[in-house]
């Protein structure tokens, strides 16, 4: 059942608000002051989380400059190392054939294989070739029938080199 409105009241009007010249209520200054406030932290916040960013990206690419530079070192102490022992080995294979061909001179004159490669200094080498990482003698056997020898070098990689005569 629908109930009859109750013709003694009065309606009054509304209130009306305070209003700018906008139509917007005003905001009091506290409220304004807290919102700049709120703001300026979150500038600051972002401003430190940019800077912050930025550090870390230019740490990252030096650490990348730094770990190739170690890298090209390294590859390149690699490859100077590698050059190196061939230049050895060259030069050992160089010595025993040199020593070889000494060899071969000395059994042609003398008809007889020398007792020890000291024997071919100065008349047949200029001086005794030696190891170029040792230093030392290279190996010189001469067979029982003293008719042949070897002249034996060993290499970097733990190779031998031989040269047989005559």
């Amino acid at each position: 059942m629908a109930v009859a409105p109750n013709k003694d009241l009065e309606f009054l009007p509304p209130q009306q608000s305070q209003s700018t010249p906008l139509g917007r209520q005003s905001i009091e200054k506290s409220t304004y002051l807290q919102l700049a406030i709120l703001l300026g932290v979150a500038l600051l916040i972002a401003a430190l989380v940019y800077a912050f960013m930025v550090v870390m990206q230019n740490r990252s690419i030096q650490e990348q400059k730094n770990s190739g530079s170690s890298q090209i070192d390294n590859q390149t102490n690699q490859l100077s190392q590698i050059e190196q022992q061939s230049k050895q080995d060259q030069q050992r294979k160089n010595d025993v054939a040199t020593i070889n061909s000494a060899l071969k001179s000395f059994f042609l004159k003398e008809k007889r294989l020398p007792d020890s490669l000291k024997e071919l200094v100065p008349d047949y080498l200029a001086q005794m070739p030696t190891d170029p990482a040792t230093q030392k003698e290279y190996s010189y056997k001469p067979s029982p029938d003293k008719k042949s020898w070897s002249v034996t070098a060993i290499l970097s990689d733990g190779t031998t080199f031989k040269a047989n005569g005559p």
